[in-house]
Formats: structure tokens, C-alpha cells, sequence
């Protein structure tokens, strides 16, 4: 069984926000300022790449499936209910979150099965939600995000229990976790006001005590009969050290300093991206840079889109869903670039898959939820 979680297509996915309903008003505008803390545009280095690579035809990537983790049928052990991410440990462990069975299954880094942790409830060790999973190089520990919860629950690697966080004080809904090198936690999530909600990254200590440092971002938005503001599209911490976002609406990978001032822009002329469209109740993504991970000395960005030429402004939501239902071309591949940031080759991967990270070996994950929830491992061959 899988609980219906999205729609997918030639888009990342359509989202049933009802729940959000009570707390939005008609917008009256395609964009928004976050006001204080908006990432500072000074001294920003932009590397703008073409659509071609700088390979060319003369060295070409290929991926090679070396195992898959899920069955349609099986032992519980080998199913999932809804993967929404993963994790690596220090010994390449690898720590799955499903947030359908709101558990978490561990295997080694060889695929063999060793154990599980969590269930439903709002207890200790339990989720109303599984929204991100993360381990920390600082403390090896495990720290899970229940936006239900309002939590952060943080675990030993062999599934005990230690400590619950709350996230409200951080006047965010947190959706995303990751850390620095030092212990710093990056955390990114829904912010509330009173007849608005967008969306932010803080940094806070690693008590979760102290913010350190937030921002927000503007991006473009058509948006009928709700107050609702764009995500990021990805909110991570590159090898430790160098946190990124990227946009919805564009093809663009923000890097940030410790303080959250832009450091870095990367662009790129393909594929051509679309605004989000909130539109009575439904939400809808037709591009995103979902995941970007590093492996030997490539950055490797994660790309989902469709290839429609014109996306229009719909009114209604059932017109939204009819031209979704009827646009068939959807597209999925992996951009590399070099330790520049300047874009090298593309691979097309199928339209299902999303990429989920890489482990310390450079082997890189895919989770792929249809037809049923599985997770690929491929090994990376340049030549």
C-alpha cells in the first residue's frame, strides 16, 4: 500500500495543499519580499553555462546499476511504503526514511538488511511524519524531521532513542536538515504569518538553541486563491562544508557563506524551467533541481522537468490537472560539472527516478517510488 503523496509527470509533483487553506489569503502579486535576511547579492561570483558541455562528444558518462533495494512483493524487510529520503553514516550504512510505514530501515553498504526503527505515534522514537533524514558527521548520530511533530528526533545509528528537539521555537515549519563539518545545523522550512507563508533557511547551533543566521528568497509565482510562496528546491550542505539552494523556477544553484550571503550563482540555458503554480488548493512544480551531490571531483545536479513549450496561468485547478494529465513528454537527467561549477555533460535517466545522494565509496543513489518504491544503486563511469 502506498499513502498518495503526489502526482507525477511531466513535473515534480502536485501537492493537495487544503491543510494550508485557513492560514491564506487571495495573492495579490507574483512575488514577495522576505525582508531582513535575504541573501545579499554583493560580491557574488555568476558562472553562466550554456546548454552545450564542455565534453562534448569526446567523453561520455554512463551509468551502471549495480543493485536495487524494494520489492513490489516480499518479506517487510524488502518494501517500502513511500522512500522520501536517505542517509549515509560514517561506515557507509545506509539509513532509509519511509514515511508511508513512518519507519526507518537500515542496510549495510553492501544491501543486506539490518534492521528497522520508529512507528507511528507522537511517543519517543515515534513520527507523525517522516520529512528528512540526516546523519551527522559531528556526532554520528541520526536526526530525523517530524514537521507533524514539530520535532527533531535525533537516534544512534543502531536505532536507539536519545533526545527530541522542538522546532517551534524557530518560528518555522522544518522540512530539511543538514549539517556542517562543526555541528552547525542548516535547517530549512515553512515560516507563518498572519495571512502569509513562505519559506526560509536558518542556521542554528548544535544544541538547537541559538539561531544564527536565516534568509529567505524571492522567486516567481502564479498563484490563484491562496497566499503561498514558492519552496526551494533543494536546501542541502555539500561534503560538509558548502550549503547551496536552488531555485523552482529557474535553472539556478545558489552557493552561501556562513553567514548566508550568496557567494555563488550557477546558471544554466537547459532544460527551460517554469514558475510553480498555486491555484485553489493545488500546488504544482514543473521543474526542479531536486539533489546535488559530489563524487570524485564532479558535482552532479539532479534535474526533473517537463517539455512543454508554453505552461499557461491557470484559474481553476482542474484545468491545472487536465493539461498535467495531457502534457507526455517529461524529461529527468543528471547535469555534471567540474570542481567550477562549469558545466561538463548530461546523462538522461528514466522520468521516474530522482537522485537521493551519493555514498563515501562515490556510488550514487536513486529513489524511484513508481511503480513501487524501490532504491537503485549505480556505479559512475566517465570515458
Amino acid at each position: 500500500m502506498k499513502r498518495l503523496l503526489f502526482v507525477s509527470g511531466s513535473f515534480s509533483a502536485i501537492l493537495l495543499l487544503m491543510m494550508f487553506v485557513s492560514c491564506c489569503t487571495e495573492k495579490k502579486g507574483t512575488s514577495h519580499t522576505t525582508g531582513p535576511g535575504k541573501p545579499s547579492d554583493e560580491n557574488v561570483e555568476v558562472i553562466s553555462n550554456a546548454s552545450e558541455g564542455l565534453w562534448g562528444k569526446d567523453k561520455t558518462i554512463r551509468l551502471e546499476e549495480e543493485s536495487v533495494a524494494g520489492k513490489e512483493y516480499g518479506d517487510d524487510s524488502e518494501m517500502f511504503g513511500y522512500i522520501r529520503g536517505v542517509a549515509f553514516d560514517g561506515e557507509d550504512n545506509l539509513f532509509v526514511g519511509d514515511s508511508y510505514e513512518l519507519e526507518v530501515k537500515v542496510f549495510d553498504d553492501q544491501g543486506n538488511f539490518l534492521q528497522r526503527f520508529g512507528r507511528e505515534g507522537a511517543g519517543p522514537g515515534e513520527f507523525q511524519t517522516i520529512d528528512d533524514i540526516h546523519w551527522c558527521r559531528f556526532d554520528n548520530l541520526i536526526y530525523i524531521v517530524d514537521r507533524r511533530n514539530n520535532r527533531i528526533a535525533q537516534f544512534s545509528p543502531d536505532g536507539k532513542f536519545h533526545k527530541a528537539f522542538k522546532t517551534s521555537k524557530f518560528k518555522i515549519r522544518v522540512q530539511k536538515i543538514d549539517s556542517y563539518e562543526d555541528g552547525t545545523f542548516a535547517l530549512s522550512g515553512m515560516r507563518f504569518g498572519g495571512n502569509f507563508a513562505d519559506y526560509r533557511i536558518i542556521l542554528v547551533d548544535h544544541a538547537f538553541e541559538n539561531v544564527i543566521a536565516e534568509c529567505g528568497e524571492d522567486f516567481p509565482v502564479h498563484s490563484v486563491g491562496m497566499d503561498m510562496f514558492p519552496n526551494f528546491s533543494d536546501v542541502r550542505i555539500l561534503s560538509g562544508i558548502q550549503l547551496y539552494y536552488t531555485s523552482p523556477s529557474e535553472y539556478k544553484i545558489v552557493l552561501l557563506d556562513k553567514n548566508l550571503n550568496k557567494s555563488k550563482v550557477i546558471k544554466k540555458s537547459h532544460p527551460r524551467m517554469f514558475a510553480p503554480q498555486y491555484v485553489r488548493g493545488f500546488y504544482v512544480d514543473f521543474n526542479n533541481i531536486e539533489n546535488i551531490a559530489k563524487v570524485n571531483g564532479y558535482y552532479i545536479a539532479g534535474v526533473s522537468y517537463t517539455n512543454a513549450d508554453e505552461i499557461p496561468l491557470f484559474q481553476e485547478k482542474m484545468d491545472l490537472v487536465n493539461f498535467v494529465d495531457n502534457v507526455k513528454e517529461a524529461g529527468c537527467q543528471l547535469d555534471f560539472f567540474d570542481e567550477d561549477f562549469r558545466f561538463l555533460a548530461s546523462v538522461k535517466i528514466p522520468s521516474e527516478r530522482r537522485l537521493a545522494g551519493a555514498d563515501g565509496k562515490g556510488r550514487l543513489y536513486f529513489i524511484e517510488n513508481e511503480p513501487y518504491p524501490r532504491l537503485i544503486r549505480c556505479r559512475l563511469i566517465a570515458e
